[in-house]
């Protein structure tokens, strides 16, 4: 694998960015619902950053992925002699999630990032295109940006999680 050496640098990066997305999306959020439908002159700007994070951090997690799928994944979570490793294990330490609900709990994740990456990229269209003074529209852009926070906290805290059961790679 052509990252695979890097891939353990790479993930503390990525989350590193999907921690400062966290804090700009939940920030934006805040700048919407206290705006009342004015628009404030910072709002355009962190709907720009968080477009530009939500980016980022989709990268570089699409990079450390091909790591995750074959080294993590294929070997430690979805090998049968590894389940029955880690369900041995388990006898001497607290209870977690099956390495195959493991699993799948990351690919929810991956599923509603993709989805916040969407309405991260629509939020900074209409932060550009419409007035905060039209209900119609202020109605979108609340909920959007309520989506775009929720799918980044979601993510985080569901990344964190499954890259603490299992992680990949080395230093290099």
């Amino acid at each position: 694998m052509l990252l695979e050496t890097h891939a353990r640098l790479l993930l503390v990066v990525h989350a590193l960015l999907g921690g400062t997305l966290v804090a700009l999306t939940t920030h934006h959020l805040v700048w919407i619902i206290r705006s009342r439908g004015t628009r404030r002159t910072g709002e355009p700007r962190f709907a720009f950053l968080a477009s530009l994070f939500f980016c980022l951090a989709f990268a570089l997690g699409s990079l450390v992925y091909p790591t995750y799928r074959v080294r993590v994944r294929a070997e430690l979570l979805d090998a049968p002699a590894a389940i029955a490793r880690e369900v041995g294990a388990r006898v001497t330490r607290t209870p977690s999630l099956s390495p195959p609900r493991v699993a799948r709990l990351f690919d929810v994740k991956e599923h509603l990032v993709a989805l916040g990456l969407l309405s991260s990229l629509a939020l900074f269209w209409l932060s550009r295109r419409t007035s905060p003074t039209d209900p119609d529209a202020r109605l979108l852009y609340v909920a959007l940006g309520t989506f775009c926070c929720a799918t980044t906290w979601c993510g985080i805290v569901l990344g964190l999680y499954t890259a603490s059961i299992r992680a990949v790679g080395g230093f290099g």
